[in-house]
């Protein structure tokens, strides 16, 4: 079974429950990639539909793939190469189209309880 990731940074719920956009952090990129390419994950998107965002994602994936960082750390070259950056989560499903594949179950984490909807990892 395929499986692939995203960390959306946008539309996401400050503590307002207000629709905003997150920064994107490199400690994240790194860590999600690292652990995504030990357990098997095809693709890690990360979906923000801001420029700035896109391109210090970029610059970071390119740093780990292409520049200084491919040659001293082999390992991180390689989980790097599961990082994809996409615009919107349209985008994202857009893709899998494109590429023959179904449209993904979507399965969402939030740092609230959201009462319903709630399922465990096992049942997952």
């Amino acid at each position: 079974m395929r499986l692939d990731i995203a960390l959306v940074h946008y539309p996401v719920f400050n503590k307002n429950q207000e629709t905003i956009g997150s920064a994107v952090t490199n400690l994240d990129i790194h860590d999600i990639a690292r652990a995504g390419k030990t357990y098997g994950v095809e693709r890690f998107f990360i979906v923000t539909p801001f420029a700035d965002q896109q391109e210090l994602v970029g610059e970071i994936i390119d740093h780990w793939l292409h520049g200084h960082g491919a040659h001293y750390n082999r390992d991180r070259c390689e989980a790097f190469s599961i990082v994809t950056v996409c615009s919107s989560l349209a985008d994202l499903y857009a893709g899998y189209g494109c590429a023959g594949l179904r449209r993904p179950l979507v399965v969402a984490t939030s740092a609230r309880d959201v009462g319903q909807l709630l399922l465990s990892y096992g049942a997952l």
